[in-house]
């Protein structure tokens, strides 16, 4: 998650999270109040929903408005997207694919009940429908593995909680208000390392059932690896470093053999513009290849090829 999506979530999402009462309000009073269900603290399928629709109402505040239904961008990234929400495990959720005008920050992020969205850069940064595929899989997968909403019933149990103490010792609305925002800004730092590496997987295995190759999320880690090489900002800021991201998929489509699973759903293919190309050359077989060429023409002397 970038600084910019950071700023996103605590000007954003917090207003939302308070009108629904996910957080703590500032008016709380200081009477004590019984000790909620456990059933209170989870968050329903349809509070998810509503949630994410008042968050999407806000995306184009931080990122620029959001490209008409029309637009080209648009129609590849919601063909795309809505393939792989047909796979998901929660394939009735109310997915929506946007696409947001801004050349600038090459980001992507998706909000529990359904809305993906994807800046015009990092769409400019994928050579192809599979590269493309992989982004809006992994924002999937966040959906997908209820990720948004776990973390919200983390936070629900903190204030819960804080408010209690809050009532216990006598302490009015503000201090929970406080303890609340506190809270939560430590979840509006983004998914876990653990839900980023799951919506990894989650993600190539669904581009995999398209028939896209999946070794072209290894392309795209290589791109931001190059823009992001420490994981300090960006798209990468929140996510493992790519190099393990990239040993974790390339374990994934071995052990699941997710290059045959392509190949029984129309692939392996990475397709650009509707027109069907041959597949990513494997990594492994590639590099071999590629050493073999400078062997080559070492040995004969008429060829210098790049290092």
């Amino acid at each position: 998650m970038t600084y910019t999506t950071m700023e996103f979530w605590r000007q954003a999402v917090v207003p939302c999270l308070l009108a629904l009462g996910i957080l703590g309000g500032t008016e709380a009073k200081v009477h004590a109040a019984p000790t909620p269900h456990a059933d209170a603290l989870v968050i329903s399928e349809k509070e998810e929903i509503e949630t994410g629709k008042r968050i999407a109402a806000e995306a184009s505040y931080m990122y620029g408005s959001v490209l008409p239904d029309d637009n080209p961008l648009s129609v590849r990234v919601r063909r795309i997207g809505m393939a792989l929400a047909k796979l998901s495990n929660r394939r009735h959720i109310p997915y929506t694919y946007q696409v947001l005008d801004n050349n600038t920050v090459p980001n992507a992020f998706s909000i529990g009940g359904g809305p993906v969205f994807i800046t015009k850069k990092l769409v400019s940064m994928t050579s192809n429908d599979a590269e493309l595929a992989y982004v809006l899989g992994h924002e999937t997968g966040h959906i997908d593995r209820k990720h948004m909403v776990t973390d919200m019933e983390k936070q629900r149990r903190a204030v819960t909680f804080a408010r209690s103490l809050g009532q216990a010792f006598g302490r009015g609305g503000n201090i929970l208000g406080g303890i609340s925002y506190i809270a939560f800004s430590f979840w509006s730092l983004g998914y876990s390392r653990n839900q980023e590496t799951e919506a990894d997987l989650v993600g190539v295995r669904l581009m995999s059932k398209l028939g896209y190759d999946p070794h072209a999320a290894l392309n795209m880690l290589d791109k931001f690896d190059k823009i992001y090489p420490n994981s300090a900002g960006g798209y990468l800021s929140t996510h493992p470093a790519a190099k393990d991201r990239e040993a974790r998929i390339e374990q994934l489509i071995s052990d699941e053999k997710l290059m045959d699973v392509a190949e029984d759903h129309g692939g392996p293919r990475f397709w650009t513009d509707g027109v069907h190309v041959n597949s990513y050359l494997p990594r492994a077989l590639a590099i071999k290849a590629s050493q073999h060429l400078k062997s080559l023409a070492h040995n004969l002397g008429r060829v210098t090829l790049p290092q």
